[in-house]
């Protein structure tokens, strides 16, 4: 049985490589991995057409887009550096919930910091659908969608994700979509 083990963290994959190594001279098979590993593996047949995004990048683009917003927007009166970098906080924790722009107005109370933050989401999506581009939590969106095709997990028996305190919605979706090879596992690591 071939058996791939995710992590949630690189520290804790050298914990266990350790603990793997202890009195013995080497150990065969298949190396843990991470979680962002494991996503960015699942995905490369289908985001080679995108370009990814990191954090930087990603404040960048929301800076653009206030700037560009500003006049409609009736809470957020400036494009302060804190300011992006608080709503790109939100709208990654929204994607991470697998929220999108529509769900999030239709979900809040329709006052005009939400209304803002829902009209700054929906651009900042139109910009990356645009451009073809992805930032991290879009790269989960996409293993959710296409995990069930992926050539990489067809080639494992089974998933094990060991040692995650806790997983966000998107992370159940992937590992509900994964069906029978998924398992949820801990170990004792001290």
């Amino acid at each position: 049985m071939k058996q791939l083990i995710v992590f949630p963290t690189s520290q804790l994959v050298r914990q266990y490589k350790r603990d793997m190594l202890k009195n013995e001279k080497g150990v065969t098979g298949e190396l843990p991995v991470t979680y962002e590993f494991f996503v960015d593996r699942c995905i490369d047949e289908i985001a080679a057409p995108f370009t990814f995004i990191g954090d930087f990048k990603k404040n960048l683009l929301l800076q653009h887009i206030f700037s560009r917003l500003i006049k409609q927007l009736r809470y957020f009166k400036s494009a302060s550096p804190g300011y992006c970098f608080k709503i790109g906080e939100i709208i990654g924790e929204l994607k991470r919930e697998d929220m999108s722009p529509a769900e999030f107005r239709d979900l809040v109370k329709n006052t005009p910091k939400n209304q803002d933050i829902y009209t700054i989401y929906s651009a900042y999506q139109k910009l990356l659908k645009k451009n073809r581009l992805i930032d991290r939590e879009d790269r989960h969106i996409l293993c959710k969608n296409y995990i069930d095709k992926s050539r990489f997990v067809a080639s494992y028996d089974s998933i094990c994700f060991k040692e995650f305190y806790n997983f966000s919605t998107i992370q159940k979706k992937i590992i509900r979509n994964l069906g029978h090879k998924a398992e949820i596992c801990d170990t004792k690591m001290g």
